[in-house]
């Protein structure tokens, strides 16, 4: 009814006669198992649907204090993924403002940008950008862009373990006029575990 792939289920039933020359087959009847209660609609069983193309998420943070010291930190977060059946598509972006007294000590934004292409069911070629800035920390700017590979390994119960391995170079461009460029290495193990159907430790 949905025009998606479905599995058949069906109870079996023949009935042979013996003759003089051997069995022959007389009677082959089919119909929904025995056990089902919904009638012919039991036998047609739906695949179960793909995860969903998007997968969008957002944070919010607020932590103050008062008394002798009056504190405030607030954090901001989100992230979209995108997948289809070849690419996995991921955008995130966290910010984060810190004041003691009503003075501003912290301030940081950062943003990332991965694009990955499955060269087979577990390995996947990836490419990222990274953008930073945190001037309290004496950053104005920092770009980063990496490429790399990842593996994911299927465990038994639903379990699953990614490891990704990257190489890259940022530009970093520091409150002093200070311009630095240099190589760096990434390494990511993710292990994520679907307890029960919608809930997953990661």
């Amino acid at each position: 009814g949905t025009c998606r792939p479905a599995v058949l289920r069906s109870l079996i039933t023949d009935v042979w006669t013996r003759h003089p020359d051997g069995w022959r087959l007389q009677i082959r009847h089919s119909g929904p198992p025995p056990s089902a209660t919904a009638g012919v609609a039991s036998q047609y069983g739906t695949v179960p649907l793909p995860p969903p193309a998007w997968d969008v998420s957002g944070e919010l943070s607020l932590v103050a204090t008062g008394g002798n010291t009056s504190t405030r930190t607030m954090g901001l977060g989100g992230s979209m993924i995108h997948r289809t059946e070849a690419t996995n598509t991921r955008a995130s972006i966290a910010f984060l403002t810190s004041e003691v007294e009503s003075v501003t000590r912290a301030r940081s934004l950062a943003m990332q940008l991965r694009q990955g292409v499955r060269l087979s069911a577990r390995t996947e070629l990836f490419g990222r950008g990274l953008y930073t800035r945190d001037r309290f920390a004496g950053i104005s700017d920092r770009i980063t862009a990496e490429g790399g590979l990842a593996y994911t390994a299927r465990l038994p119960r639903r379990q699953l373990l990614t490891a990704e391995g990257s190489i890259g170079l940022t530009v970093e461009q520091r409150l002093d006029a200070t311009r630095l460029r240099f190589a760096n290495g990434t390494g990511t193990v993710k292990y994520v575990w679907t307890v029960l159907p919608g809930t997953e430790l990661t």
